[in-house]
């Protein structure tokens, strides 16, 4: 079963809220004996700044079931900027879907210039995001699904997606379109200059690039 899917992947502010299970350190209780506390349930906080995403995404970002890698079910083929500052994209499934609503999760990473690749996403039943919309689910194929009770915005959305598909060459990158022409300048402008500060500040610590992930 094919079907396409529409919806927020970063919402304006990109504020996420995380519960996640933590080991704590060993408790010392003698000279030479610990204690291995249980694990806990932490709260995490963070933030994806969309003016920091790379306008040329990766080439190929996955799909997956509830993060789990192994449940790829289908990728993103398009990623757009509304000029309210959020993150939408299409992606195309096939398979089975887990009963909804669902929504768009994605994982990102931040590299040593400062930049933000999204590395893959998910669909998920509980959202890390804040305030974030569920998906809309489009029986059927990118270039043949019914977009008839879309907002007007979501079918523009999807009939960018299709010429997306039609044009990209195999192996090029995934590019986020911005509604907004000026900010995709500047966000590009603002990268330049900040991989620039970075490179300035390695070489002068001779120190290696590094990544981290969110």
């Amino acid at each position: 079963m094919t079907t396409t899917l529409v919806g927020m992947l970063i919402e304006r502010d990109g504020m996420f809220h995380q519960r996640v299970l933590v080991q704590p350190e060993l408790v010392r209780t003698g000279p030479l004996s610990y204690r291995k506390p249980p694990p806990e349930i932490r709260n995490r906080y963070g933030r994806v700044d969309t003016l920091h995403l790379r306008s040329a995404q990766a080439d190929w970002i996955g799909l997956n079931v509830e993060h789990d890698y192994r449940a790829t079910i289908g990728s993103i083929v398009s990623l757009q900027m509304r000029r309210s500052g959020e993150v939408w994209a299409v992606a195309t499934v096939e398979g089975e879907l887990p009963d909804g609503p669902l929504y768009f999760s994605p994982r990102v990473a931040t590299r040593g210039d400062g930049s933000v690749l999204i590395e893959d996403a998910a669909v998920t039943s509980a959202p890390a995001q804040i305030c974030l919309p569920p998906v809309t689910v489009l029986p059927g194929r990118l270039d043949a699904a019914d977009t008839a009770g879309l907002p007007e915005y979501q079918q523009e959305m999807v009939t960018r997606a299709r010429a997306t598909v039609h044009t990209r060459t195999l192996g090029s990158s995934l590019r986020i379109f911005d509604e907004d022409e000026r900010r995709a300048e500047q966000r590009e402008e603002r990268r330049f200059r900040e991989q620039d500060m970075i490179a300035r500040e390695l070489d002068r610590l001779g120190s290696p690039v590094r990544s981290r992930s969110y």
